[in-house]
């Protein structure tokens, strides 16, 4: 199904009707309002209506300072000073800014209306209240968005990147999004579909005209260029996403390792602080304990689990449990040894469970081998670089963190000037699958197959592409990407 047909029923409250404005096509939706700052108190918040009922609601409901003497309007990207009134007893609400959009230059291409009041739970509530009184129904998540979506003025890569900019945990994963909210991703996909439609053309030709042999219409060198054209920004694309995907998702990372290694040390300095318990009594950590934080801009969902080894302590052993699983589902393990005491059976059992999955050696307590050297570890457990470190002393932390961000990003992180275009999981799926098509396009062709196969591998490819900037989308995944937003934008 188009786009343009998705996510009109009425649960979103479904388009009345089609009308024109400066040349736009767009949907007519009922209005709608919301709060679009976060909950809680803050210096200012902000309502936003949008919808052709935006307007009249507000000049019912708003009083300028300075009335004129003519009936008051509203002029196109002006603010006016003023306040908000109750309906019913004209009372004040609060004394606001209001800012005026008009359709088709916002950000839903309808009647856009923000009323900029003081913060507060209940201050921004009141004016909330207030214009849901004047035929207006409140937003659902995201549905701004979806708006602006489906009237023409982003498409869904650009609307992606509006979630992504606005639940990033870290700078580098916004400084990602921020192309992609220009169309920087639909551009390039727009360029390789132009590649595959050329590509098509031709073999459609061929087909045809397919007893005209000559080179002119079918040339092999020439296609099999046109193939590798298509392919290249393609893969270039998922490498991207391969490495860097990590700044804007993060990553889950597991400190583990037989009791009294010094994990929870560790976890309390990465985290700056003394988030957990730390004894010398081995087994104090008896169940996981979960912390965020940000590493070289990585975000990164820190977990600090129980020592694994066998006990007969019923409540560790569930945490040893615990931990297991949460190994199995990490995408990195720190697993920590004893530097100055060495290893022993206890590690040999934590190796054999940690071995499949992407780990990083660890070797803590180096601050107390001033008169030696670390201890050994077996020189089969791992082929990256041993980090040492002291976690009570904070010593070779920051070697960590470059180790921890290497590991991931495939020895190739981020600087501060960089800004690849990183597709997300939706996007990859359908890059993967239109690389697939093209591939099978290309075989078909190399090996003289029925032309017919290598066009409808095209057509397919294309279609993949579409689904990227949501040309062809249905319902269920504009819920799901919609789903993702807050109420508000």
């Amino acid at each position: 199904m188009g786009h343009h047909l998705a996510g009109t029923n009425a649960t979103h409250g479904g388009p009345v009707g089609r009308t024109d404005l400066g040349g736009f096509p767009m949907i007519k939706f009922d209005t709608i309002a919301a709060i679009a700052t976060p909950h809680g108190m803050g210096g200012i918040g902000i309502v936003r209506l949008s919808g052709d009922l935006a307007l009249s609601a507000a000049i019912r409901l708003f009083r300028p300072r300075k009335r004129a003497a003519q009936p008051f309007k509203f002029n196109h990207r002006h603010i006016y000073y003023g306040k908000i009134i109750d309906s019913d007893n004209h009372s004040m609400v609060d004394e606001v800014l209001l800012l005026v959009m008009r359709a088709p230059e916002s950000y839903t291409r309808e009647d856009v209306v923000e009323i900029h009041c003081h913060g507060g739970v209940a201050a921004v509530q009141r004016v909330l209240d207030s214009v849901l009184t004047q035929g207006v129904r409140l937003a659902e998540p995201g549905e701004f968005t979806r708006r602006a979506f489906l009237n023409g003025r982003i498409n869904l890569s650009q609307a992606e990147a509006v979630v992504t900019m606005v639940q990033s945990p870290s700078s580098m994963g916004a400084a990602m999004a921020a192309p992609q909210l220009w169309g920087a991703l639909s551009t390039q996909i727009t360029a390789i579909e132009a590649e595959l439609t050329a590509l098509l053309a031709r073999i459609e030709a061929a087909i045809e005209f397919i007893e005209d042999t000559d080179d002119h219409v079918i040339n092999a060198v020439q296609l099999n260029e046109r193939f590798r054209a298509a392919l290249l920004p393609l893969e270039s694309l998922l490498d991207n996403y391969n490495r860097y995907h990590v700044y804007r998702d993060g990553i889950l990372v597991v400190i583990a390792g037989k009791p009294n290694v010094g994990k929870s040390s560790l976890l309390n300095a990465l985290l700056k602080s003394e988030r957990a318990i730390v004894t010398p009594i081995p087994g104090t950590t008896r169940d996981i304990i979960e912390e965020k934080v940000v590493i070289n801009g990585i975000p990164v969902r820190l977990v600090d689990t129980a020592g694994l080894h066998n006990t007969g302590d019923t409540v560790e052993a569930l945490g040893v449990a615990k931990a297991a699983d949460l190994i199995a589902t990490a995408d990195l393990v720190l697993f920590m040894v004893d530097g100055y005491n060495g290893v022993d059976e206890r590690d040999h059992a934590v190796y054999q469970q940690l071995r499949e999955r992407p780990f990083i050696m660890v070797r803590n307590k180096i601050d107390l081998c001033e008169q030696t050297t670390p201890a050994r570890t077996p020189q089969h457990w791992t082929s990256d670089p041993i980090v040492d470190i002291s976690a009570t002393g904070v010593a070779g932390l920051e070697g960590l963190s470059a180790a921890i961000v290497a590991k991931v990003v495939q020895g190739r992180p981020l600087s501060q000037n960089e800004s690849p275009l990183v597709p997300n999981l939706r996007q990859k799926s359908n890059l993967l699958r239109a690389v697939d098509a093209i591939e099978a396009a290309q075989r078909e062709f190399s090996a003289d197959g029925p032309l017919e196969l290598v066009a409808e591998s095209l057509k397919s490819a294309r279609l993949y592409l579409a689904r990227i900037s949501g040309r062809q989308v249905d319902d269920a995944v504009l819920d799901e990407v919609f789903g993702q937003f807050c109420i508000g934008k």
